[in-house]
């Protein structure tokens, strides 16, 4: 029993990771049918420090909305180094009157990320499976292997025993 517990730990990871790929592509997937697209510029960059990995860096844009207003988003989505150079040009896409949910308007960011994260949960889950089919099968061996060790045991009680040999029941006693 303690030996399944990985496994089933293993099995809801990888769901989680499924399950949050496909939010996020669907998410994005909406978007991209249903928002509004528009050329913006990156302006600048917020740097998040961390002491682990160093710093990412968060492209600031600014983009141009349908009633002429200016909006200037730090985007969700960093690297390091950074993606993007400073003044470059890219495309927007965000939903009217939600402008802080802007997101460049990139395939890695809407679609390849999301599908690292399904792909991710996949491999995790076929892993977990195949440690649970293997971990039945060795349960089974020990299972089988254990009655036929008795097995064994009881013919060898039943042939050299003294309580067999003067039982009555025995077609070969003879008085």
């Amino acid at each position: 029993m303690r030996s399944i517990i990985p496994i089933v730990f293993l099995f809801i990871i990888s769901s989680g990771f499924i399950l949050i790929g496909a939010w996020i592509l669907n998410s994005n997937t909406q978007m991209a049918n249903n928002g509004i697209v528009t050329d913006g510029r990156v302006v600048s960059f917020a740097e998040d420090y961390d002491a682990d990995n160093g710093s990412t860096y968060y492209p600031v844009v600014e983009f141009e909305l349908e009633d002429g207003s200016k909006m200037t988003v730090k985007m969700s989505f960093g690297s390091n180094p950074p993606s993007y150079d400073l003044g470059e040009v890219c495309e927007v896409i965000y939903y009217a009157g939600e402008q802080d949910s802007a997101k460049i308007n990139s395939t890695f960011e809407l679609y390849v990320f999301p599908w690292i994260f399904i792909g991710i949960g996949i491999l995790v889950e076929l892993i977990a499976i195949f440690a649970f089919v293997k971990l039945r099968r060795k349960n089974n061996n020990i299972n089988f292997e254990s009655v036929e060790l008795l097995n064994k045991r009881s013919l060898k009680d039943q042939l050299f025993s003294k309580k067999t040999r003067n039982d009555k029941q025995n077609p070969f006693f003879m008085d």
